[in-house]
């Protein structure tokens, strides 16, 4: 299987695509790209929904590297990281190499796509963009340079080849740690409520954007959290179309997303708590919106390996 490079931004549609033509050579490297020749690359400034999380595909260089762009809204540089260790957990670490393009971004290039894309004034917003990628081109250009340089140095095992354990990874967004109490009743079933509090109370995850943590093993399965910071549905869509990315079967990769409509006020007062820094009021916040929610947790829970057994999942 061929390597595929992955080139994520904000929106997915003009650092990283950008790059992403520079690597198939279809952006000039020893110039800046003139304006006509930006607007003709695939993706770049378009009106095509963009679905952030989807990985589209930008084409093949001549070395039959697969290149992709995402679009990871505020996810941050993180990205990279949480897809070199989810793929390292499916024993494919060889066959990806994410790359942040958020670096050479300028200010012209943020207001330009905002007006072009969010408010559909293409005349006022697409000159900005153009400009700000003009200007941007030569970091994108030593961007793309660097990749290359990695990727020859870069050995792709030919018997590399997923490994065959079967994973769910919880998705668990910073400051709510719901999916990380639901995920101690999958775990352990069998306990009482106040010991699934506490375990849950104790686990020191934030749910920051590139934290992946094993918890346990049950049912065949390996239970991980994957933090999420404020964009878990993106990082829930992700890791599914990750997942068939790196060639992993659906039934030995699953994606749990708590449902966010559980949501309790006291969880918003924590985070109120966590602004003034006062982590005594955010924690006694949490303890009392996870033990309103024990009985949901529990039968989510059920649920979840009720339907990880039938296949149901997602």
């Amino acid at each position: 299987m061929a390597i595929k490079v992955i080139y994520h931004c904000y929106g997915g549609s003009h650092s990283s695509v950008t790059a992403a033509g520079i690597h198939l050579g279809l952006l000039p490297r020893d110039r800046t790209a003139s304006a006509q020749e930006l607007l003709q690359i695939p993706h770049f400034d378009t009106f095509e929904e963009i679905v952030h999380g989807h990985f589209r595909y930008a084409g093949r260089n001549r070395s039959n590297v697969a290149i992709y762009v995402l679009g990871k809204k505020t996810l941050g540089r993180s990205v990279s990281l949480l897809l070199e260790m989810v793929a390292e957990i499916a024993g494919c670490s060889d066959r990806v190499y994410p790359v942040d393009t958020t670096g050479p971004i300028n200010p012209f290039m943020v207001l330009g796509g905002f007006l072009s894309r969010r408010l559909r004034l293409v005349g006022i917003g697409r000159p900005l963009v153009v400009l700000g990628t003009q200007l941007a081109y030569r970091k994108l250009v030593e961007l793309a340079d660097q990749v290359e340089e990695v990727l020859r140095r870069k050995k792709v095992a030919e018997s590399s080849t997923f490994k065959p354990q079967r994973i769910v990874f919880y998705v668990c967004p910073n400051d709510c740690r719901l999916a990380l109490l639901v995920a101690g009743f999958h775990l352990n079933p069998d306990f009482g409520e106040d010991a699934v509090l506490e375990w849950a109370i104790n686990q020191k995850f934030t749910g920051e954007v590139g934290a992946v943590s094993l918890l346990g093993h049950a049912d065949g399965y390996d239970v991980y959290l994957v933090g999420a910071g404020d964009e878990p549905d993106i990082v829930a869509r992700t890791l599914r179309e990750y997942r068939g990315l790196i060639g992993i079967p659906q039934s030995n990769w699953s994606v749990v997303e708590v449902p966010a409509a559980v949501k309790m006020p006291y969880f918003l007062l924590g985070k109120i708590f966590k602004i003034f820094h006062l982590r005594k009021g955010l924690y006694f916040c949490e303890r009392m919106a996870f033990r309103n929610l024990l009985d949901f947790c529990r039968q989510e829970a059920y649920r979840i390996k009720m339907c990880l057994k039938e296949g149901i999942l997602d």
